[in-house]
Order: C-alpha cells, then structure tokens, then sequence
C-alpha cells in the first residue's frame, strides 16, 4: 500500500509560477504605438539587462529587483524594467554573496555581504539607497567584518528586523551573529 501511495505522488505535479517571458519596454510602446521605427530592427523583445552576468544573489521589495553579480556589482532594477531604470553600484571590490532588502515604509534599506579580498573575508554593509554620496551612489551607513572568535567565517544567511536595530548573519558552522544596535 506504501509503494502504491508514493507511486500516485510521484505523478503529483504543483505548478507554483506561471512562465511569463520579461518583455523589453520599448516593445511594448512600440505597439502602443503602432510604430514600426519605436525599435531598431533586428532588437531582441526579450530584457535581457542581466545577460552574461554572473548572478551570485537576488532580493525584491519596495517595487524594486535587486541583482548581484560575482565581481561585487549590485543592480538596482525599477518597475519599469527597461534600461534607464537601472542603477548600478559596486558594493564589494571582490565579490557579492547574499542580499537581503528591508521592506520599511519610507525607507529604502540594502543589506549586503561580501567580500574586498580574494580571502573571502566577509564583511555586511548596510545601504541606504534613497540618500545617494556625492558621486551618486548609494549611502553606506554601516559596514561590519564577520568575525567568530576572531577568525573570519563564511555567512550561509542574512536578515534583518523591520526595527533597523537588529541584524542576524547565519554562519555555515551553525552560529548565529546578532547585532542589536542601529543599522543606519
């Protein structure tokens, strides 16, 4: 009877998603507008912003995708999904490895980890990425080295409380770092 029961569940099938292809914005003005010229001819419809990336993470929130790759870049992607609504900042010189976006009402809080060094030695920092530096990118507020009893450990997560005062960076050895102090 066992057998027969996980025969019928091996035929099961849950369909989470729907696949939907991201279509480019100027395809879509383009018939809007009924305008054969909207796109250069031989243009692909498809978005494809993030093709020949090396994605290491992703996040969402606060209407916004955000994208890591492995050579430290971060990429800010809007609604609008078209090229002008992408920002990009370097968070790390070596590598990014996990993001983590606070969804807090007035606030557009990042948090990153990653590495500076070929070491992989890492560090989380904390971005506020509505108040730009003066080069136009996005604030750091914190940055914290990833130390258990003084020897750096690789992070296998990453979260952070509503209440911008809590932070817990899961360690691939099962520890648990928790900081309880402002994040920004």
């Amino acid at each position: 009877m066992a057998s027969q029961q996980l025969h019928v569940m091996n035929k099961l099938r849950l369909t989470f998603f729907d696949k939907e292809i991201v279509k480019d914005d100027r395809r879509a003005s383009a018939a809007t507008n009924r305008s054969s010229d909207a796109l250069p001819q031989g243009s692909s419809s498809e978005f494809s912003a993030f093709q020949g990336l090396n994605i290491s993470a992703a996040t969402s929130g606060n209407g916004q995708l955000i994208v890591a790759d492995s050579d430290g870049s971060v990429y800010v992607v809007g609604r609008r999904l078209s090229a002008d609504d992408i920002s990009v900042f370097q968070a790390y010189e070596f590598t990014t490895t996990h993001l983590y976006q606070l969804r807090v009402p007035d606030t557009n809080v990042l948090v990153t980890v990653g590495s500076d060094d070929p070491n992989n030695e890492p560090i989380v920092r904390i971005w506020l990425l509505d108040k730009l530096d003066p080069s136009g990118q996005p604030s750091l507020a914190r940055s914290i080295k990833v130390l258990r009893q003084g020897r750096p450990v690789q992070v296998s997560c990453v979260a952070a409380h509503t209440d911008l005062q809590h932070l817990a960076v899961g360690l691939v050895d099962g520890s648990v770092l928790l900081v309880c102090h402002s994040l920004t």
